[in-house]
Order: structure tokens, then C-alpha cells, then sequence
């Protein structure tokens, strides 16, 4: 089945869906099909989030894609990556409040990871690209609690 089209999200939505997965662990990304290092870290996440699904882990991944160039950048993206999960698009706002909203110590920029343990809680940030390894460690620990 090809994946879905991608939506646009506020913070607020953002905020909201994590709320909705409580009993799970969220893995929420930030990237863009323009960010090279995202396009690296993108598949290992589809990968993970297929071996880690089962045990709880759910996906929030949003992309910083402009939306004027979510049809011809993101959707033709999406329909080759085939990720397990829907993908959002950040709407446009002010791009400080949506961060701050996000995480104060956060500058915006991607890729950029937040988890959320199962009580929906913050638990770990990184700012910076995470390879498969670093991914599945956190994972490991936030899954197995």
C-alpha cells in the first residue's frame, strides 16, 4: 500500500499526538528531503520503527518541507522511502514559537529527535543526526522499562 499523503501540524497537533500515544514510546523527528544528513537517518528509522512497533514504539516524523513543495518534494519522497507511518508537515508559523513549544533548548534545527517514555514524559533530545546504533540503544532502554 503506498503511504499516505503528507498532512500539515501545528505544535498544538504535535503536542496532541504524543498526548494520544500514551502507553507507548514516541520517537518524534524532525527533518527535511532538502537536509542530507535527514535523508541518511530517514530509512533507519522506517527500519527501526518496523522491528520496534510490536513493542510499543510509535513514530511522529515531521517534515520542515515547505508546503508549496510538499507535492513535488515530499510525496514523490515518501512514495519511494515507504515509511510505516504517516508523516506531518510543519505548518507555517512563527518558527521560534513552534520550536520553543517543542523544546526551549531547541534551535529548530534538524534532524532533530525527541522520545517520549510511556507516560508520554520527555525523556531523551538529540540535536544532531543519530545512526541505527544510537537510535536502537535508546530504544532498548525506554522500551524495556
Amino acid at each position: 500500500s503506498s503511504p499516505e499523503p503528507a498532512r500539515l501540524v501545528n505544535a498544538r497537533g504535535i503536542k496532541e499526538l504524543i498526548a494520544h500515544h500514551e502507553g507507548k514510546v514516541v520517537l518524534l523527528n524532525f527533518w527535511a528531503t532538502w537536509c542530507p544528513p535527514c535523508l541518511v537517518e530517514f530509512p533507519e528509522i522506517v527500519a527501526l520503527e518496523k522491528t520496534y512497533r510490536d513493542r510499543g514504539l510509535v513514530v511522529i516524523s515531521v517534515s520542515a518541507d515547505p508546503p508549496e513543495r510538499v507535492e513535488t518534494d515530499l510525496n514523490p519522497f515518501l512514495q519511494k522511502a515507504n515509511p510505516g507511518f504517516p508523516v506531518y508537515v510543519r505548518k507555517r508559523e512563527d518558527p521560534e514559537q513552534f520550536t520553543r513549544a517543542i523544546d526551549p533548548h531547541w534551535t529548530g534545527k534538524i534532524p532533530a529527535t525527541f522520545f517520549y517514555d510511556r507516560e508520554g514524559k520527555p525523556s531523551v533530545r538529540r540535536y544532531s543526526p543519530m545512526t541505527r546504533e544510537e537510535l536502537e540503544k535508546i530504544l532498548e532502554y525506554l522500551l524495556a522499562e
